[in-house]
């Protein structure tokens, strides 16, 4: 009994070593990997990580700077690798109808896509494959895909600039007089206004509406459109607060997202396994930069009850240039983080820096002065990879201005 009291007494004096204090800066610099770029694709720890991650993992999820040539080109690597990992679908931020209308397209014939954003009046239609590289990968992710029908999933509401697309489908689908009536009464407005769904009304759809009445494919479109004026309202008319379309938006893609899912999954007999493509806010765990709970913890959540693994990441310029595609003029790129950033001051030393953000998270309650930005992106994402000196965007045509 003495020996034991003085094993333990002598346990109680021995006190564990205290861990040096380490900077942000370190922490964050221990958790960078090596990504390099050559003439034979992507490659290193960083690369083979993503992969490997992917590869296990039922969704992958980027969320990105828009507008890039080098983003878009690193994306399609990506999702080349992880298709040839099992891979058959890409969600994207475009409407449900104007994505089933590119996909057609694209099945259609190869570069047909292209040919018809190329029409004059139709350089803004479809989000962001007016880009030259964004069309590329999507009729990569339809090569790829063992899916038939649908291969590409539409998630976002309908775009302004789509108003010709909804235009020929109606026409498409419209069955009589008086359908073919207000089709082209639309189809008159929109080659007026190309950019007709972000103006459109509640009494310029009631009459299109009760026209398609009983016309389920058309009925829905017109829903389609209601619901995209409804989001674009407050930030056209100034109609309100933004926040209630934000929300309205992101609930609108976890729907698609459902819908989409499980349509696949009874017409193929399997879970498909997808990769999605968004803007950085989407792809956030968490609220998202507009406050709303974001696409991506949906995901992230609904997946955990069904045993579906989840990788997102945020992929963002340190430098470089970015192509407004209202104007097609090439300026700067806004990185998303500053100089005052802890992850936004860190070394930009190779053209790609990863880091996987993953063993932070559990370093949070050291980072006691860590900005709320680098604090945020921590939690929200898996991986933050940054690019230097990035390329603008090519444009497929020269967009449309409103008239």
């Amino acid at each position: 009994m003495k020996l034991l009291g003085a094993i333990l007494a002598l346990a109680m004096t021995v006190q564990p070593t205290p861990e040096p204090q380490r900077s942000n800066r370190e922490l964050i610099a221990e958790q960078q990997l090596p990504i390099v770029r050559g003439p034979d694709g992507y490659s290193g720890r960083g690369w083979d990580r993503l992969i490997e991650d992917g590869a296990a993992a039922q969704f992958f999820m980027v969320g990105e700077q828009h507008a890039t040539a080098d983003i878009a080109q690193f994306e399609a690597a990506l999702h080349a690798a992880l298709a040839a990992r099992g891979y058959s679908h890409g969600a994207l931020e475009v409407g449900p109808y104007s994505t089933q209308f590119a996909e057609a397209l694209i099945r259609s014939g190869r570069g047909r896509l292209a040919e018809y954003i190329a029409r004059p009046g139709h350089g803004f239609t479809i989000p962001f494959l007016f880009f030259q590289d964004e069309a590329a990968m999507a009729e990569q992710i339809v090569a790829s895909s063992p899916d038939r029908e649908h291969a590409l999933w539409g998630l976002d509401q309908e775009f302004v600039g789509s108003a010709p697309i909804a235009a020929e489908l109606l026409g498409r689908w419209a069955t009589t007089a008086e359908q073919r009536r207000a089709a082209a009464a639309f189809a008159a407005r929109a080659e007026a206004d190309p950019m007709l769904v972000g103006s459109l009304t509640a009494a310029d759809l009631d009459p299109l509406a009760a026209a398609f009445a009983g016309n389920p494919d058309a009925s829905g479109l017109v829903a389609a459109l209601r619901l995209s004026s409804q989001i674009y309202d407050p930030y056209i008319h100034r109609n309100g607060p933004t926040y209630p379309a934000n929300l309205r938006r992101e609930n609108y893609m976890k729907l698609n997202f459902l819908r989409q899912f499980e349509a696949t999954q009874q017409r193929l007999g399997r879970p498909p396994r997808v990769f999605l493509k968004f803007g950085g806010y989407h792809a956030m765990r968490g609220f998202t930069g507009t406050n709303v709970p974001g696409l991506a913890n949906f995901l992230a959540e609904w997946g955990l009850s069904r045993g579906f693994g989840f990788v997102n990441m945020m992929v963002d310029c340190a430098s470089g240039q970015a192509l407004d595609p209202q104007t097609s003029e090439v300026g700067p790129c806004e990185p998303y983080f500053g100089n005052d950033t802890v992850i936004g001051s860190m070394p930009r030393n190779e053209p790609l820096t990863l880091i996987d953000l993953r063993p932070l998270r559990a370093r949070l309650g050291q980072m006691t002065d860590l900005d709320p930005l680098s604090r945020q992106t921590i939690l929200a994402f898996d991986y933050y990879l940054v690019i230097r000196d990035v390329r603008a965007a090519a444009p497929v045509a020269t967009p449309p201005t409103r008239r």
